[in-house]
């Protein structure tokens, strides 16, 4: 009996893992995507004024590299979530739902 506990302690704990993967992928997502936003900002007044984009412009490709990367991630992350909390759920419900 104690050992059930112990395997439901690991599965949630396996979830709280999951779910924290997600949500610092997300978070790194949105940073970068704030960065891009900002350095099209800095690309189009630097444009106007005349000065040279293209320290800025090569900075946006990688940017906009590490952006799909990190949707990339994020898709992933949620993906993983999304099968271990259903494995989660399945594993751990109410006898009665089983009937």
């Amino acid at each position: 009996m104690a050992w059930a506990s112990i395997d439901q302690r690991w599965q949630d704990q396996k979830v709280r893992i999951y779910r924290s993967r997600y949500d610092e992928a997300s978070r790194i997502t949105a940073a970068l995507m704030i960065r891009r936003q900002n350095l099209l900002t800095e690309i189009c007044a630097d444009d106007l004024d005349g000065l040279d984009t293209t320290t800025k412009s090569r900075r946006l490709r990688q940017t906009d590299d590490e952006l799909d990367f990190a949707k990339d991630q994020t898709q992933a992350a949620w993906a993983a979530l999304q099968i271990e909390e259903g494995h989660h759920h399945i594993t751990h419900e109410p006898r009665e739902a089983r009937r």
